[in-house]
């Protein structure tokens, strides 16, 4: 699969079954080729890529839903790292849905400022909430408060935003 950025983070959708009550035998894997804004899927059977989705921003991690209907993509936002006092986000995070079984966008979701790589998630029926850190300025007309905001992934719609 030449093309395919260094930086690349890999689900496979058995993994994200494997709670289930009846656990299936993984049949794709879904792909983050950050260099290229696309998420890629390939079939673990034919050994083979079936399709690569474009997503907007600058994609930084995907999270499988538990139920393997969807995948979500991270998107870090715009900014620059200042070390101990975290990420200094110049624009939002957001969070781009896709169904698996069409394997195309539901939507995107707007979040709030410097959602770290590998920070809180969580789904709930059919759910997810992601914690964005903030930035934790020196002057505090500067500073951007943490977050906590949750959407539906069917809808991709936010549902809630607790500052």
């Amino acid at each position: 699969m030449a093309g395919l950025a260094t930086r690349v983070a890999a689900v496979l959708l058995g993994v994200a079954l494997s709670g289930a009550a009846s656990a299936r035998e993984a049949t794709r894997a879904y792909i983050l080729d950050s260099g290229a804004n696309e998420l890629v899927v390939l079939d673990l059977a034919a050994g083979q890529r079936v399709a690569a989705l474009p997503v907007e921003g600058t994609p930084s991690g995907i999270q499988p839903a538990p139920d393997g209907r969807h995948i979500v993509v991270l998107d870090r936002g715009p900014g620059k790292d200042k070390k101990e006092r975290g990420y200094e986000a110049s624009g939002r995070s957001s969070a781009t849905i896709i169904d698996t079984t069409n394997l195309e966008v539901i939507g995107r979701v707007e979040l709030g400022f410097g959602r770290v790589p590998g920070s809180s998630l969580f789904f709930a029926e059919g759910r997810m909430a992601v914690l964005c850190e903030g930035y934790d300025a020196k002057k505090a007309k500067d500073a951007l408060p943490r977050e906590l905001v949750t959407f539906d992934l069917g809808t991709a719609r936010e549902t809630g935003r607790l500052t």
